[in-house]
């Protein structure tokens, strides 16, 4: 079965019931078979798909209801799960700057 980036991603999270790292979430992910992927470097292709998807990033800015969001440590989490007060917290803030990516980083 192949999913996209980001299904998989709240497959994983729903069933763990807790906010993941990048690393770990991918490990999951891999474990059951969720995606097929022929690049290099998925990890990174996932945290860009997160990105996408998250309040309070830049690159989701503008895009409706997040679907993901990220705690401090990096780890994500599924913003449907957040309590209201918890989501109204996060979307207060203004966008944190995401980091340049570079060609290189893929």
């Amino acid at each position: 079965m192949s999913m996209t980036f980001a299904d998989a991603a709240e497959l994983v999270l729903r069933d763990a019931g807790e906010a993941l790292p990048v690393a770990e979430l991918w490990r999951r992910m891999a474990e059951r078979g969720l995606v097929e992927t022929a690049g290099a470097t998925p990890e990174a292709t996932l945290r860009v798909t997160l990105l996408r998807q998250t309040a309070g990033s830049t690159l989701a800015a503008g895009k409706g209801t997040p679907r993901f969001y990220r705690r401090g440590d990096g780890a994500y989490g599924l913003w449907a799960e957040l309590a209201t007060a918890q989501q109204q917290a996060i979307a207060a803030k203004p966008a944190e700057p995401t980091a340049l990516i570079r060609e290189r980083d893929f």
